[in-house]
């Protein structure tokens, strides 16, 4: 059985204008949601929050409206940043985090970084899951919309179905 300190959950690996950042919700903190609904009451809030100033520059007071318009333009693609969830296994009496084998070195996020938000560093088996994988259609929208200068493994829609 888990521990209080640890906890079910799952998180997203995202890119803000200066480095890319790891957002977990421990469902220990947070009602026990899937990634779609997170992803559009919290995640594209920090997104539009982070980028408005640097593609609205001049925005001034019309600065939340723009914060607004990004949110909404970003809500609909969810899979398009790597994310991943935690899962207790009754049958392991372990920790698995399934992933989608989206991150790379150069995001500085590892699977300890990781492990250690939801309190299970060393107690984790990391088990790929096609689910959890970055859809190429998501990625490139979100590419569309923030000036993200970077790449990462996607799949095409067809591939993942």
């Amino acid at each position: 059985m888990p521990s209080k300190s640890s906890t079910e959950g799952i998180y997203f690996v995202v890119r803000l204008p200066k480095c890319w950042r790891l957002i977990s919700f421990p469902y220990g903190k947070n009602p026990e949601h899937d990634h779609f609904c997170y992803w559009e009451t919290h995640v594209t809030a920090i997104l539009s929050k982070a980028w408005a100033p640097q593609i609205f520059p001049h925005a001034g007071r019309d600065r939340l409206n723009y914060e607004q318009r990004l949110k909404s333009e970003l809500d609909l693609y969810y899979d398009g940043f790597p994310r991943g969830r935690v899962t207790w296994r009754d049958d392991l009496e372990r920790f698995t985090i399934f992933h989608g084998n989206n991150l790379k070195p150069s995001m500085k996020v590892s699977r300890r970084n990781i492990e250690m938000a939801f309190g299970i560093a060393g107690r984790a088996d990391w088990e790929f899951d096609d689910h959890e994988q970055c859809t190429a259609y998501s990625a490139e929208a979100i590419g569309r919309i923030l000036p993200v200068k970077a790449s990462w493994k996607t799949v095409s829609v067809e591939d993942n179905d």
